[in-house]
Formats: structure tokens, sequence, C-alpha cells
């Protein structure tokens, strides 16, 4: 359910996003679609390559490196497609405060979808911080309500587990 809803907000994006772009560089919006074609059809190596045109072309723009780290997630390339929104949402700064808004929100899903629970509870606070100091953004800050909870009860449920894995253990030790 959580990743169906990524690809829906993701596609939901993808047309305001490359619309947005147009103001960069001539051509840069056409590479950025280029890239899009390849992300829907799945080819994540091809997608990437195109973003990366992109950024070569204009990195001045945030948006190419948002979309980079996009395709990096997909291929599972963690750690670049976070350093990717880092820099989406450094570029961005104050004056494109939604922008910055969305390279917090998919840093935090990417540290869910790495397995980095911790990570993820404090990227999702600072996406929290962020929509509450930037109320003109375009924020949901009700979605990182809720992933918090999630992963406080997840990391609960964990801490739980080990303490019965423990018990189970000791016990098969005294018999």
């Amino acid at each position: 359910m959580f990743r169906k809803t990524v690809v829906v907000l993701f596609a939901m994006l993808v047309p305001a996003l490359a619309f947005a772009q147009a103001k960069g560089a001539p051509g840069t919006a056409t590479i950025l679609g280029a890239g899009h074609v390849k992300y829907l059809a799945q080819d994540y190596e091809g997608a990437l390559k195109k973003y990366e045109e992109a950024r070569d072309k204009d990195s001045g723009q945030p948006i190419v490196y948002y979309f980079a780290g996009c395709a990096l997630a997909k291929l599972k390339r963690w750690d670049d497609a976070l350093s990717q929104f880092r820099t989406a949402a450094t570029i961005a700064g104050v004056k494109d405060e939604s922008m910055h808004a969305r390279a917090f929100f998919i840093a935090a899903v990417t540290l869910e979808l790495k397995g980095d629970l911790a990570g993820a509870k404090s990227a999702w606070e600072d996406y929290l911080a962020y929509a509450q100091a930037h109320e003109k953004a375009v924020i949901y800050p009700n979605s990182a309500r809720e992933r918090i909870s999630a992963i406080e009860k997840k990391l609960k449920l964990d801490e739980d587990y080990k303490i019965v894995v423990e018990r189970i253990k000791k016990n098969e030790g005294g018999q």
C-alpha cells in the first residue's frame, strides 16, 4: 500500500515538475521528459542517464537532482539517491520551498525503503518541522505524522520481538 502511494504521488508530480522545469536551460525539459518516459517504462538505468544528462546541462535546477534520486532509489542505490535528494533540497533552498519539501519527503521515503527506520523517523521529523515553518510550500504534514507513528510502532514491535526471542533462547538453553 505504501509503495503504491509513493508511485501515485510520483506520477502526480511528474507533469507539474516537468512543466516547472521549463524555465531552466533550453532543452532541459525535453531531456527530463525522455527520462520520465524511460522511468515509467521501468528502465531506471536509462532514466538515470537522461536525468544525469539534464543535470549536466543545467546543474542549477533542483529538479534534475530530484529525479536522478528517484531513479537511483528504484535501482536500490540508496545512499546515492539520498545524496541527490539532499542536493535538490540545498539548491532549492528558500527560493523553491515546495521542491525543498519534496526532496525532504522522498528522502524520508527512501530511508524507509532502505530499511533505516531510525533514519527515516528522523527524516520525517525534519520534513514535519519544515512543513510547520514553511506554510506556503505544498506540504503534507499529516503524512509525516502518520509515518512517524507507524515507524515508532514498528520499532516498538521490533524491540518487543527481541525480548521474546531472548526468552525463547533462554528457555531452550535451560532444557
